[in-house]
Order: structure tokens, then sequence, then C-alpha cells
């Protein structure tokens, strides 16, 4: 229900390069020190904060005979996460609580275009699309919503995530 073209906007908005209040230069180390408290709910492994995460998948890749342009991308993948740091409940970017009750939509990875019709088929718990706002607006749940179509992947908006904050803060 959060996942919709407004939200999306306003999330990329508050997390484009311009906005300096969001954003500050780090190293890949310090990236690395501010990520180890945060755990994401959407991983399967719950447990472990995001670092040790990035670390084993960069680890599974490299004992699985990859390139190391590949073990790189693996060790690099979830760094949008980052933006956890400027993130609130209210915005679905809190990493940092420690209870269950913390809400973290807008900081996974599950991606889907939003601003044209929610495939059924295609995403989990398809039921609860129906909530989704945009679902609601002739201009945005059609087959091809606001988009042209063939319009290219640049022009599509996604469900907010650390995938599209890293787009939008490159």
């Amino acid at each position: 229900m959060h996942h919709a073209v407004d939200f999306h906007r306003r999330m990329e908005e508050k997390h484009s390069f311009e906005n300096e209040k969001f954003r500050r230069e780090m190293t890949i180390d310090e990236a690395f020190a501010e990520l180890e408290c945060h755990v994401d709910a959407s991983d399967p492994d719950l447990e472990l904060p995001n670092k040790l995460h990035l670390l084993q998948t960069a680890e599974g890749i490299r004992r699985a005979g990859h390139p190391n342009w590949f073990q790189l991308t693996g060790l690099l993948h979830d760094m949008g996460e980052i933006m956890s740091l400027w993130g609130t409940a209210e915005d679905g970017q809190d990493g940092r609580a420690s209870d269950e009750t913390a809400k973290q939509h807008a900081l996974g990875g599950n991606t889907f275009v939003v601003g044209c019709a929610i495939p059924n088929d295609a995403v989990v718990f398809p039921e609860f699309n129906k909530l989704n706002p945009d679902m609601q607006d002739k201009r945005h749940n059609g087959i091809c919503g606001m988009c042209e179509p063939n319009c290219g992947l640049d022009e599509l908006c996604l469900a907010w995530g650390h995938d599209e904050h890293s787009k939008s803060a490159a």
C-alpha cells in the first residue's frame, strides 16, 4: 500500500544527489561500519547485520568460482540501505529499530513498476494489491499506466527501496 507513485516521487526527492541534508561522503569502510547495526527484515538471514550479509554474499560468489567483478557486485549489492541513516519509520526506512514493529517497507529490494497495474502473478501476496492507492487511480492502474509503451527502463518508477536509492543518489 505504500509503494505508489506519490511515495516514490517523495523518496526520490528526499534522497536525490542535490539534497545535501540526506547524504554525506564516506569510504566503503565507513559505510560498512554504518551498516554494522542495520538488519534488513527482507533478507532470509534475518539475525545478521547487513555488513555480514554483504560479506556472506561476496564469499558465496567467490566460492562458486565467479569473476572478481561479480564478487564486488555481491559485496556492494545492498549498499543503498545506507539510506536507513536518514530514514524514519514513517518513510519505511527505519533500519535500526530493535523490535519487530520496525517499518522497512522502503529499504528492501522487492521491485515492481509503480504507476501501472500490479501484476497479480508476479508479486508476493497479490491479495493486498487493492490497498495500493495507485490501483484506485485510472491514470496508474492500466497495463502501461503512466508510462508510454516501449518507453525504456530509464523512464520507469520502481517500488522504492535500496536499489532505487542507489540509482537516484548516483
